[in-house]
């Protein structure tokens, strides 16, 4: 964690810092969502940005792992090469423009969900852009997650329906209720409550994720899912023995 902020301190100058907290039912884990803004002191460029900061607590209330995921990443690395970026650039491609209004915006992930909630599969993929690139709790494959990792258009298949193949493979719901929590500049925010089983095993647990939605011309072209504990997941989808609230799933 030091060494995570000592690197901060030294590449950035924060201007604006601003989070919402979501704690787990349990107190083992909490999720926020943050939006800063920050100058780039190699380049002097700005550059802003929404991320999901997901805190994994044991017994003590002491954090035991700490996991950030941004919505655009590649606005950071424009603004440190000194290139287009900054508070809009890239991610403003993405995410910004009419289309991306609020309300039209939450109209679609709650279609998006809907489709999932009566497995709706075809309707679901209709709601994301052919090359939608779709984040699941990390931009690198996550050890005992089969699901997990970045999916990126490959030119044949919507990543979005290779991550939901990858999904259903390790996972079913019995429980999928969501909330949309707030929406910006073509980014939409919801809180899921979930109840994974383990098609195999019949074990199941309850969990919360937090997602990140950008709409761009009417459909999903990104989307970040984060759970709130992946070690758990992951020991539910190899059969592990969990009791109770164990950890979180993923949509």
């Amino acid at each position: 964690m030091q060494q995570m902020l000592m690197a901060i301190a030294t590449h950035l100058e924060l201007k604006r810092f601003d989070y919402t907290l979501f704690p787990a039912a349990d107190g083992r884990s909490v999720t926020a969502r943050v939006h800063d803004e920050s100058i780039v002191k190699a380049t002097g460029r700005p550059v802003s940005h929404s991320m999901l900061h997901l805190f994994e607590l044991d017994g003590a209330g002491k954090v035991t792992k700490l996991t950030c995921l941004s919505d655009a990443p590649e606005r950071f690395r424009a603004a440190f090469r000194g290139g287009a970026g900054g508070a809009h650039g890239v991610a403003g491609a993405v995410a910004g423009g009419a289309e991306g209004g609020v309300a039209e915006g939450k109209a679609l992930v709650q279609r998006a969900y809907d489709a999932f909630k009566r497995k709706d599969i075809a309707a679901v993929l209709a709601c994301f852009a052919d090359d939608a690139e779709i984040t699941a709790n990390s931009r690198d494959p996550v050890h005992g997650l089969p699901f997990a990792g970045l999916y990126a258009y490959d030119g044949k298949e919507k990543p979005m329906a290779r991550f939901l193949g990858e999904l259903s493979k390790a996972v079913e719901f019995d429980r999928f209720d969501y909330q949309i929590s707030g929406g910006d500049d073509g980014r939409v925010w919801a809180t899921v409550q979930l109840a994974p089983r383990n098609p195999k095993t019949g074990a199941t647990m309850e969990s919360m994720d937090m997602h990140c939605c950008h709409i761009r011309n009417g459909k999903i072209a990104r989307a970040i899912f984060l759970n709130d504990r992946t070690e758990a997941m992951a020991a539910l989808v190899s059969g592990g023995g969990l009791g109770g609230r164990a950890g979180a799933g993923m949509v």
